[in-house]
């Protein structure tokens, strides 16, 4: 993706109206493929909307933030983890490590919540749920609410967006 640092919140405005409630862009201004009051931008290949600008192409994610603020923060977070979401209220300036606290479930994941798992490395024939965070081992449980309670609770400890795992 482009360095959207060269994008001015003067240029965007010029070719770009965006709708806070709704999180939409249109055009302002006609375009070869796009009349004016069109809506704006495309799908990436990683979910992302996209919208090109001047040759360039930019998340509408941090447009929609430029718009709105004058600036970019080092990123942005879609707390409902919808990245097309783009309503303002659903967004918010992060950086890498605020952003890691707020992740989607894995798609791999078998227990239902993130950061607990089944393990039998206690007994051949005994499993319990295994917590940790952060690559901090907390704990075996014999009880799955337990464990929950646990991983939660360590989550509120570590500053864990409430989202986080959903």
């Amino acid at each position: 993706m482009a360095n959207t640092n060269l994008l001015t919140q003067e240029r965007l405005k010029e070719v770009l109206n965006y709708d806070a409630e709704s999180g939409v862009f249109t055009w302002a201004t006609g375009r070869p493929k796009a009349a004016k009051g069109s809506v704006a931008g495309g799908f990436s290949d990683r979910g992302y909307l996209t919208i090109c600008i001047d040759g360039v192409k930019h998340r509408s994610h941090r447009l929609a933030w430029l718009y709105v603020h004058g600036f970019y923060p080092d990123q942005i977070d879609h707390e409902n983890h919808v990245r097309h979401d783009n309503r303002l209220i659903n967004l918010r300036a992060s950086n890498s490590y605020e952003n890691s606290r707020n992740k989607s479930k894995p798609s791999d994941n078998k227990s239902g919540v993130v950061g607990i798992s089944l393990s039998n490395r206690i007994g051949r024939d005994e499993t319990r749920w295994e917590v940790k965070i952060c690559g901090k081992f907390l704990g075996y449980f014999d009880n799955f609410f337990e464990a929950v309670c646990k991983r939660k609770s360590a989550e509120l400890q570590f500053g864990f967006h409430p989202n986080h795992g959903i």
